[in-house]
């Protein structure tokens, strides 16, 4: 009613005041964004930093490291094993026995050193990192068949060398099939293809060459009468062919590089957060989100719209283009709980907001505010598009903790500067389930593992892991650092509320089925007391008839 009257009510003299404070108003909008599209350019331009200073520090390091065992290697083999071949295989001195488990060392070492430079998310580094296998594994070979054809004269010529000769064929024919295993994995398209390639051609390699040197080491055993040194061959490999079948142990090694190079955990996040916007500049981010930053009214949403998490490109024209700083909420929710809980709760965060700035919220809700035909753009602006809502409104169901995006968005908000108190967390529970849903929940914060979580495309979890791994080197920093948040938000708090809520609203309903019982009993009582009253009259009617009959 008051806005029909002003409606019908004549035009005000201040009208050109209201003009200019609206205008005003405009322009501190407008600085407030310049500035806040600013600090966040700078937080990106400085996680990417970071990320590019680790990526480097570990390639770098982790290539001179295996230059540096390859040369070792080198003069080891060829001016104190090979020279001395015909006295070494059959010693008995502990020195020879060392000798050999250095070089051992030194040659299957280099391997486990190299491949530990890239992180998990780099092309680039990873196929420099196979040429360096490739190139070395080359020169090792051309030493190795130098040494086989300039002996091979006097191996013919004894018979007891015979099986040396065959030893050094099989090692060539092994590390042929390791060259053009690595040339295959050079054509894989993702850095992670590439490295689960790498580690299957190593992990096959170092089972042929553990076959190879065991069976040539029992015949010379034979021939010597006594535990040969090439035994000695074994501990290198077995020690990295443990290493290359061990995912976790990886994992583990690399995050003890990561964190010698980077230990501030603000500055790891900081460099997740920029790989979210892959390899394009940030500049050209900043300007494609500025294009794309859209927004819609949550009354124009309909419980379909919620309730199908199928791609609808007929509702991205009820978005609108906005500004950083104009959106009033993120929505950030999970389209595998449950609709009819989820539409219910939007609707009450939608009504008290109403209630507080009596107007309707603008939130980016991604059904409608990403563009079907280019969602890889869209994702790739996802801070910025975080960073530009006024706050993330969570509505955690059941399965809101399993979705790797979903933590994505929450992890990104906090690290792209904004405060814990800029999250509202919105319990979806299903009517009648409220207790079991609320305890699926609680017990999902506390044993969050990302590890569990899924997208609806298997190569965005990749790709997500692929960007956590290289910032935190393992998923368990990444799972604390999730927890830490967890623990820091109000999550906790609407569960309380919402808990107690449940039991009053269950008491209450308690005192009614009391209320409605104590009033049938007592309306059971008077039909008694009625009953017996009539009975009791009709006994004294009859009484008196038969008294006056009498």
């Amino acid at each position: 009613a008051y806005r029909f009257v002003q409606l019908l009510a004549p035009p005000r003299a201040n009208s050109s005041a209201a003009a200019m404070q609206r205008e005003r108003l405009d322009s501190s909008c407008t600085v407030t964004s310049l500035q806040a599209e600013s600090r966040l350019e700078s937080r990106l331009i400085s996680g990417r930093r970071v990320l590019e200073r680790l990526r480097w520090k570990m390639a770098v390091t982790t290539v001179l490291i295996c230059l540096v065992m390859a040369g070792f290697y080198q003069f080891l083999y060829l001016n104190a094993y090979l020279r001395h071949i015909d006295t070494l295989i059959c010693t008995r001195s502990w020195q020879g026995f060392l000798l050999v488990t250095v070089i051992s060392f030194l040659f299957f070492g280099r391997f486990t050193f190299v491949s530990f430079g890239p992180l998990a998310d780099d092309t680039f580094v990873t196929r420099i990192v196979l040429w360096i296998d490739i190139c070395t594994t080359c020169v090792v070979d051309y030493g190795l068949a130098a040494s086989f054809f300039g002996h091979v004269a006097h191996w013919t010529a004894h018979a007891k060398w015979a099986s040396f000769h065959y030893r050094a064929a099989a090692f060539l024919a092994s590390d042929l099939g390791l060259v053009l295993g690595l040339l295959i994995t050079t054509s894989r398209r993702t850095a992670g293809a590439m490295q689960r390639s790498m580690w299957d051609s190593l992990r096959f390699w170092l089972w042929s060459q553990l076959v190879i040197n065991t069976v040539s080491a029992s015949l010379w055993a034979r021939e010597c009468g006594r535990i040969t040194c090439l035994f000695c061959w074994n501990p290198g490999i077995v020690v990295v062919l443990y290493l290359a079948s061990s995912p976790h142990l990886r994992c583990t090694c690399q995050k003890v590089l990561i964190n010698s190079f980077e230990k501030r955990s603000e500055a790891r996040a900081a460099a997740g957060v920029a790989g979210l916007i892959g390899a394009c500049s940030v500049s050209e981010v900043m300007s494609q989100a500025t294009a794309r930053f859209r927004s819609v009214k949550l009354a124009a949403l309909s419980f379909e719209d919620i309730s199908d998490n199928r791609p609808d490109p007929s509702l991205l024209p009820r978005a609108v283009t906005i500004g950083a700083g104009r959106c009033d909420a993120f929505i950030s929710h999970s389209w595998h709980d449950d609709a009819q809980a989820k539409w219910k709760a939007m609707q009450d965060w939608r009504e008290q907001f109403v209630l507080e700035h009596d107007r309707e919220p603008r939130v980016w809700f991604d059904k409608c505010c990403i563009d079907q035909n280019d969602i890889e753009s869209d994702l790739r602006c996802l801070p910025v598009f975080l960073s530009g809502c006024s706050r993330l409104v969570v509505f955690c169901g059941t399965t809101y903790l399993s979705r790797l995006w979903c933590i994505m968005e929450i992890f990104t908000f906090v690290h792209m500067g904004r405060g814990l108190d800029k999250i509202e967390f919105h319990l979806v529970l299903r009517e009648g389930y409220e207790e079991q849903d609320a305890l699926v929940i609680r017990n999902a914060f506390e044993d969050f593992d990302a590890e569990e979580c899924d997208c609806f495309e298997v190569a965005d979890k990749e790709r997500m892991l692929n960007i956590i791994h290289a910032a935190f080197g393992d998923l368990l920093s990444f799972n604390k650092e999730v927890r830490k948040i967890f623990h820091q938000t109000p999550w906790q708090d609407d569960c309380t509320k919402r808990s107690r809520s449940l039991r009053i609203s269950r008491m209450e309903e308690g005192l009614q089925r009391d209320s409605v019982g104590f009033a049938l009993s007592d309306s059971e009582l008077s039909c008694s007391m009625s009953d017996e009253t009539s009975t009791s009259a009709a006994d004294e009617d009859s009484d008196v008839a038969g008294t006056g009959g009498v």
